[in-house]
């Protein structure tokens, strides 16, 4: 795999990505052999990296995971570069029961995600939001927009990851700034209304107050 280049550096970056990968459905993931083979620097997961709908203890995630791991593609495509990755809900539970499980459980299902996927080991309370440059090319800033959601208080993301997104967009000297996010920030049509509680648009507050952040300082 090849590491980030140097700060001052500036060069091409190819990025693979995917999302939603579902053994269940999918017993081989041929868009991720694909990726292994098109010697990319950089690969991305956005989310629902595996459905582990059903699992309640260590034992029962681990072999939902190993599923997945296992699935035609991934061995492929994780052999082949580096990965920056955020989850979403299928890592853990179905998203309309996600926020109804007790505190153990969710504690459970995000040990259990961290033992699985590279992530920094020094970062505080295990948290999953970080950002990875790549010289002056692109700045990667990995989200996480499960972990941390508030329903009562209409927080889509904890103000500190907020504060500590809208900062690192503004200082970094990157010309791309990929933000790497696990429900798009887009305004759906009409008929995706009934979960509009799901992704940023049922969080207006916030989702204005980040994209007015990247429209009033040019980012």
């Amino acid at each position: 795999f090849r590491t980030a280049p140097p700060e001052s550096c500036n060069e091409p970056v190819t990025i693979g990505a995917t999302a939603c990968t579902n053994v269940k459905k999918y017993k081989e993931f041929k868009a991720l052999e694909y990726i292994a083979q098109q010697n990319v620097d950089v690969f991305c997961h956005l989310g629902d990296f595996s459905y582990n709908d059903g699992a309640m203890t260590s034992e029962q995630f681990k072999q939902k995971w190993r599923t997945t791991l296992q699935a035609r593609g991934y061995p492929e495509v994780l052999a082949s570069t580096g990965i920056y990755a955020t989850w979403d809900d299928h890592e853990s539970i179905n998203n309309d029961k996600l926020y109804d499980m007790t505190p153990e459980f969710r504690k459970t299902a995000r040990a259990s995600y961290l033992q699985h996927v590279a992530q920094p080991q020094d970062l505080p309370e295990q948290r999953v939001w970080s950002s990875y440059r790549w010289g002056k090319t692109v700045e990667f800033f990995v989200l996480d927009c499960r972990g941390e959601r508030d329903k009562a208080n209409k927080l889509y993301i904890s103000k500190a990851q907020m504060d500590w997104l809208k900062k690192g967009l503004s200082e970094s000297p990157c010309h791309f700034k990929a933000v790497l996010n696990s429900v798009p920030i887009i305004q759906f049509p009409p008929l995706w209304k009934i979960v509009i509680d799901d992704r940023w648009e049922g969080y207006p507050d916030q989702r204005n107050e980040l994209l007015d952040h990247i429209t009033d300082n040019k980012i």
